[in-house]
C-alpha cells in the first residue's frame, strides 16, 4: 500500500446505493470510460474495481461512491472507492481453506500502486492506479510472485491441501 498524496486525476463519479452492489454496471461504465485502452488493462480496471466495490459493501457503510479516470499522462487508470468506514483494507495472508480474503491481494498484484485517503468525516477512499495489463508486468502467476512467502502456488505448480 502507498501512503502518497497525489492529485487525482479528473474523474467520474457515481454515488452507489445500499443493496446489492452494482457491479456489472460498474464494468460496463469502466468499459465506456476506457474506450480505446487495451483489453487487458480494461479486464485488469474491472478486476480491481470489483474487489474495491465488494469490500466497501462487505466491510464498510455507507455512504459509497466510485471514481474512475485516466491519468494525465493517458498511460494509465485511477479508481477509487470511498466508504463511511475509516477502517484501512488490508491484504491478508493466502490460505487454500479460506472462502474470503483474497480482495486485497488481487488488488495488490494488479495495481501499480495503491493507498488509503482518510476523510474528515470518519470515512476514506481505497485507490489504485493501474498503468498496464498485470500479465505484461509480470506481477501475476510470473516466477517474481512465487517467492514471496504465503503468495499461491504459481500456475502449474503442485498444489498442497497444508497450509
Amino acid at each position: 500500500m502507498t501512503e502518497l498524496r497525489r492529485p487525482a486525476p479528473a474523474l467520474a463519479r457515481i454515488p452507489l446505493v445500499d443493496g446489492i452492489p452494482p457491479l456489472r454496471q460498474l464494468r460496463e461504465f469502466a468499459t465506456v470510460r476506457l474506450a480505446g485502452a487495451p483489453p487487458e488493462l480494461v479486464q485488469d480496471v474491472h478486476l480491481v474495481l470489483t474487489e474495491l466495490v465488494t469490500n466497501a459493501y462487505l466491510h464498510a457503510s455507507a455512504p459509497r461512491s466510485v471514481g474512475l479516470g485516466r491519468l494525465g499522462d493517458g498511460a494509465g487508470v485511477r479508481v477509487e472507492v470511498s466508504d463511511g468506514s475509516a477502517a484501512p483494507p488490508s491484504v491478508q495472508p493466502f490460505s487454500s481453506t479460506r472462502l474470503g480474503g483474497r480482495g486485497m491481494r488481487i488488488v495488490d498484484q494488479l495495481a501499480d500502486e495503491w493507498g488509503v485517503l482518510h476523510s474528515d468525516g470518519g470515512g476514506k477512499t481505497v485507490w489504485a492506479v493501474i498503468r498496464g495489463a498485470a500479465s505484461a508486468r509480470g506481477r501475476v502467476g510470473g516466477a517474481s510472485d512465487s517467492s514471496r512467502p504465503g503468495d499461491p502456488p504459481a500456475p502449474g505448480a503442485p498444489l498442497s491441501t497444508e497450509e
